[in-house]
């Protein structure tokens, strides 16, 4: 994240008690820690203070030798304000003598930010291993902590083997699950598309990358297949040797009221290898977990290895799943 200011204007701080706090200082920590973080005097980062001391008049100040100095702090994360009666606590980081300690404030979003938040999540740069993922932020400014809720996209280069760990800008390697929280199976993370991984506060949360499944020639926007002879429907992983659950992207207002199978489907690995054939109507269902975003079905059959990645592909040109919407 980008070094964003903490306010759009000055602030001149008071005390708890409402008077001006003249000789304070000012410290910032990553949200809900004692970890400090620095604070830049502008946007580029080029300056960063440990802490800063605020005037006769209670702003900020970049020097503590004069009162002229004024700046407003800009920070890359959210944060948790300290405001210390001296310079002593501040360097000692003795939380509990301070006058003001307020544990989290969301940093401020700058245009980089939105652009980010608006195309879903910061894009970054892939690298390390299949299964031990880095990633480096195209930003100039690294990141220097992961919030819950944070989004990153990357492209991978190489299709993950089995469990795999996330580490953006060497901030900590995070265990990757996926949507139902189990560790990832071999080919969930994919390098035909891209992949979101999603911070919940433990764990990477990965969508699955799926291949764009709507077609102009479907009347039905929420209708999948009857456009080739092997059509991928959908990518999905076992949940024992018999039973296949697939993913698919929708969008509702509500969660759909069920769906119809028309024709018959295969599985197959991420190879293309055929694990089995003919199946239809009888041998798809719609799952509990299908949501207004995400459709999921459970596929019976046999051969699987339990939680190995799979697809769902048509068999013929007229084979489709329809949501009903």
């Amino acid at each position: 994240m980008a070094y964003n200011p903490i306010s759009g204007a000055a602030i001149q701080y008071v005390t708890s008690a409402g008077n001006v706090a003249s000789g304070y200082y000012l410290k910032f920590y990553i949200a809900n820690t004692t970890t400090p973080l620095s604070m830049a005097t502008d946007a580029t980062g080029g300056s960063l203070l440990v802490k800063c001391k605020l005037n006769d008049k209670g702003y900020p100040i970049s020097n503590p030798a004069d009162n002229s100095t004024g700046f407003i702090p800009h920070v890359n994360a959210s944060y948790r304000f300290v405001l210390y009666v001296n310079e002593t606590d501040a360097d000692a980081n003795t939380t509990a003598n301070a006058d003001v300690n307020i544990p989290d404030i969301a940093a401020m979003v700058g245009a980089e930010g939105l652009s980010s938040q608006i195309h879903g999540g910061q894009f970054m740069t892939y690298g390390g291993t299949a299964d031990v993922i880095t990633l480096t932020s195209v930003n100039t400014v690294a990141l220097t902590a992961v919030a819950t809720g944070d989004l990153f996209r990357f492209r991978a280069t190489a299709t993950n083997t089995g469990a795999t760990t996330i580490n953006p800008d060497g901030i900590a390697a995070v265990a990757a699950v996926d949507v139902e929280g189990n560790a990832l199976a071999a080919g969930y993370i994919r390098t035909d598309a891209d992949t979101i991984a999603t911070y919940d506060g433990t764990n990477y949360v990965i969508e699955i990358a799926t291949l764009d499944q709507y077609h102009t020639t479907n009347l039905n926007q929420f209708e999948f297949g009857a456009t080739g002879s092997v059509e991928l429907i959908g990518t999905g992983f076992a949940s024992s040797t018999t039973s296949l659950r697939v993913y698919f992207p929708i969008s509702l207002f509500a969660p759909p009221t069920g769906f119809t199978v028309a024709g018959t489907f295969e599985i197959t690995e991420p190879d293309g290898t055929v694990i089995d054939s003919g199946l239809g109507n009888a041998d798809i269902s719609i799952s509990g977990v299908t949501s207004m975003k995400i459709g999921a079905v459970n596929v019976t059959t046999s051969g699987l290895t339990a939680n190995a990645a799979y697809e769902l592909r048509a068999e013929s040109s007229s084979s489709k799943i329809t949501v009903n919407p």
